[in-house]
């Protein structure tokens, strides 16, 4: 497996190689958000973008929300197509468990009802479906709730 390293951004210096990950991928072609909507969820305030990177190479991106009603949030993971199925996921995952139990026993995320992969990653992982939010990020398309206690 490759060792990914996890920095936590300071700046948005990498912030369009982030949105150019995502809006390729799902679940975020399917809910028609393209490059300019993921940049735009990259900003904002009390939120943790990490890049997560493979021999100095931006292999994907995290973006978790450390403040609010539900601080512990897990807004957006995000692996480059080419670093898939290496582990990646898996030592992503853990870095925000990391993170967010310094300030929260609770790790949150909603993940879309039609992205079957990703439902039984976060189950394999101990999340539970808690609820499920319909026409959530678009009409026709529902989320589910999920929770992990750290």
């Amino acid at each position: 497996m490759m060792k990914p390293i996890f920095e936590i951004q300071s700046d948005e210096r990498n912030f369009s190689e982030f949105a150019r990950i995502m809006s390729n991928s799902e679940p975020w072609i399917t809910l028609k958000k393209g490059y300019e909507d993921c940049l735009k969820s990259l900003s904002g305030v009390a939120k943790s973008v990490v890049a997560i990177k493979v021999n100095d190479q931006i292999a994907g991106v995290i973006v978790i929300q450390d403040a609010g009603s539900f601080r512990g949030y897990l807004q957006s993971i995000c692996i480059s197509a080419e670093y898939r199925g290496a582990g990646i996921g898996d030592e992503a995952l853990h870095f925000c468990e990391s993170h967010i139990s310094t300030y929260s026993k609770n790790f949150f995320l909603c993940v879309s009802t039609f992205n079957l992969g990703a439902i039984k990653f976060y189950e394999n992982h101990g999340f539970k479906i808690v609820g499920k939010l319909d026409n959530f990020v678009l009409d026709g398309f529902d989320e589910y709730l999920m929770r992990k206690t750290l």
